[in-house]
């Protein structure tokens, strides 16, 4: 028998790297809120909205919620794993995403 190629190094299967993330098509997101200032965009638009002194604004509220949805999220408690996707933080365009609580009581 004859071995074509080099060998292959092994597989290893361990816990998972919180400095790696499977999300980071969601840097174009970010990319495109910079150009295009979305956020800005939908909070100048969404006056109705509570304004916070503290956390996000429904620009970022609402950007979040597209993010995961981008990211295949259905469902609002999505926003949660989102958020604890740490590594991905930095290439998002909001980096901290609502808790799935907030954005309920935002939607309600």
């Amino acid at each position: 028998m004859k071995r074509l190629g080099a060998a292959r190094p092994a597989v290893v299967v361990g816990p998972d790297d919180p400095s790696v993330t499977g999300l980071a098509g969601l840097a174009l997101v970010a990319e495109t809120d910079r150009v295009l200032n979305v956020v800005d965009a939908f909070d100048s638009e969404v006056g109705w909205l509570k304004a916070r002194r503290r956390g996000l604004s429904a620009g970022q509220v609402i950007t979040s919620m597209a993010e995961s949805m981008l990211a295949d999220g259905d469902f609002m408690s999505d926003l949660d794993s989102l958020r604890a996707d740490q590594a991905g933080s930095v290439l998002r365009a909001v980096p901290d995403a609502p808790a799935s609580t907030t954005f309920a009581a935002a939607a309600r």
